[in-house]
């Protein structure tokens, strides 16, 4: 599974699973997705299918930095 992380120097700023552009979905359903500001960055990461599950945001970061680039 890929994620989107957006980050603002090196903090991580917001999570959320990587939507396709090229996906187009269910029709009449909604999809959004992250997007970076002016003075933020945007990483596609892969993780494991169950990463975003019943994890709590100190254990997110810590593992979502490890596999950032750098």
């Amino acid at each position: 599974m890929k994620v989107h992380v957006v980050l603002e120097g090196n903090k991580i700023v917001g999570v959320g699973p990587a939507v396709s552009p090229s996906d187009p979905g269910i029709p009449g359903q909604f999809r959004g997705g992250l997007r970076a500001g002016p003075s933020q960055k945007l990483q596609e990461v892969d993780v494991p299918e169950d990463f975003l599950h019943n994890i709590n945001p100190e254990d997110l970061h810590q593992k979502l930095s490890a596999r950032l680039k750098k």
